[in-house]
């Protein structure tokens, strides 16, 4: 085969596969197409995105102007940091507010504190009995070092309940708390914080 049939080859395959996608391309801007069953079937280049757009990526309006968040100037991006970052101030200002006149919160917590509390005393007192029994070495009372062992153990389990406490019955409340203040309009929040100020 010499290089002209291969040029030639080449060629004829290219325009059949410039007619076929012609073709194909007349096809797909069809309006619609019935199946047998009756269903109205719609050409895969019609087809929606089932994912939305990540936040780099260019979304075009209607007018054809718009700015990808990459395109945006260093000013720019940091006035949008300041609003969000104020947003999310003015939000967790009322969610505290919520919580302190919530009467649950406010035992849940108290308890969490106190459970807290004995936890760190008896870590403490663990430490100084653990220090005076390796002080004294060999001669230590077995009491002694039984007692720093058991205060070690009521310290570890009382820290370990304070936090199993807060995710169980605190973090609830918190957590319905800050959805709540989420969820409230621009002007409800300035309104609260301004009754709050006074």
């Amino acid at each position: 085969m010499s290089l002209k049939d291969t040029i030639r080859g080449a060629r004829e395959e290219a325009q059949s596969n410039l007619t076929t996608t012609a073709t194909n391309d007349a096809e797909d801007n069809a309006s619609e197409e019935k199946s047998d069953a009756g269903f109205v079937r719609r050409s895969p280049s019609r087809a929606k995105p089932r994912r939305q757009a990540a936040a780099g990526v260019r979304t075009v309006s209607g007018s054809g102007k718009s700015k990808p968040v990459s395109e945006m100037t260093k000013e720019e991006k940091k006035a949008e940091k300041q609003r969000k970052r104020e947003k999310e101030d003015r939000e967790y200002a009322v969610s505290e507010m919520l919580m302190e006149s919530d009467p649950e919160y406010q035992q849940y917590h108290k308890m969490w504190w106190r459970i807290l509390i004995v936890g760190f005393v008896a870590m403490v007192i663990s430490m100084v009995l653990y220090g005076v029994v390796t002080s004294q070495g060999e001669t230590a009372p077995l009491p002694l070092a039984m007692a720093s062992l058991a205060t070690m153990v009521i310290a570890y389990g009382a820290i370990i309940a304070a936090f199993v406490y807060d995710w169980r019955k605190v973090r609830p409340i918190r957590m319905s708390c800050q959805q709540r203040a989420a969820s409230m309009s621009e002007k409800r929040i300035n309104k609260m914080l301004r009754e709050r100020d006074k």
